[in-house]
């Protein structure tokens, strides 16, 4: 992994756009048959992190009864957001 300040080499409005057109470029490009959208990197995960902080996470029911399970060890279970 690597970190840069990406201000250091350019303003960052110049590299916005050029992000833009990139992107645009990639998802002009024919798609593959059975396919409807090409992504680039990152961009279904940041969809589903949408998604999650505007309906919510949906948790497997083992993980809910774990969790539960622990709100009532430490007396938390009152607080809990579930039933």
């Amino acid at each position: 992994m690597i970190a840069l300040d990406i201000a250091a080499f350019q303003p960052i409005d110049s590299f916005g756009a050029r992000m833009d057109e990139m992107i645009a470029g990639l998802k002009a490009v024919p798609l593959a048959q059975g396919y409807d959208e090409v992504f680039y990197p990152g961009e279904i995960e940041a969809r589903n992190d949408a998604d999650h902080r505007r309906a919510g996470l949906q948790l497997p029911d083992d993980t809910l009864d774990d969790l539960r399970t622990l709100a009532v060890e430490i007396g938390l279970a009152d607080r809990l957001p579930f039933p």
